[in-house]
């Protein structure tokens, strides 16, 4: 029994073939003793190995998009999980200060949306009430500001906040965020040793 069908095509040459010995462009495969006829029945063949290319192409990114989208809801779940939220955090934001040697620090801010950097979300804050190392002072400014715009609804608040930071980052936060009266989740997380330190000094490493 033929499996196969009474036709296939290729892209790679498998017999001794002239329509198959040129292949990346249905021009180079046109020699002028071919018939015209001949020539159409390439251009048909041509076109069938190129739209089998192209569905091949889309199936497969389709297939990778679909697993990365499969770990990054795996990921958020887990986040969910370890922090005890209600959902997992759809719209999380992430802050960290940059400085030389004290001066000229400025906050940056970065949002992820669905697991994926959204990069309308990204800000910068240039430091004004600081101009010697302070990390907690400057957190302070920079989540003093965001939680103004959450609660003047000029801001969507999201699901989660995390810091670059310790303990002492995080209750810089937490008092921004109680004197504004946002309700958001807070954490931090210290990138070197990998520890998340949550409200109450609870750590996750």
């Amino acid at each position: 029994e033929n499996v196969l069908g009474d036709k296939f095509h290729t892209q790679v040459k498998i017999i001794d073939n002239p329509f198959l010995e040129h292949q990346d462009s249905p021009e180079l495969a046109q020699p002028e003793n071919h018939s015209d006829s001949e020539k159409e029945e390439f251009r048909k063949r041509f076109s069938l190995i190129q739209m089998a290319q192209n569905n091949a192409r889309l199936s497969l990114r389709e297939r990778v998009l679909s697993e990365k989208i499969r770990n990054q809801r795996y990921g958020l779940r887990q986040i969910q999980k370890f922090l005890g939220l209600a959902e997992p955090p759809e719209m999380i934001e992430c802050y960290d200060i940059s400085n030389i040697q004290g001066t000229d620090a400025v906050g940056c801010g970065v949002t992820l949306k669905n697991g994926i950097p959204y990069k309308a979300g990204y800000r910068r804050y240039k430091i004004t009430t600081k101009n010697t190392p302070d990390d907690p002072a400057m957190i302070y400014e920079v989540i003093s500001r965001r939680m103004r715009a959450f609660k003047e609804k000029t801001a969507q608040i999201p699901d989660l906040i995390v810091i670059d930071g310790g303990i002492t980052q995080l209750n810089a936060a937490l008092r921004a965020r109680t004197e504004n009266q946002v309700s958001v989740k807070i954490v931090v997380l210290a990138k070197k040793e990998e520890i998340l330190t949550m409200k109450h000094g609870k750590t996750i490493s």
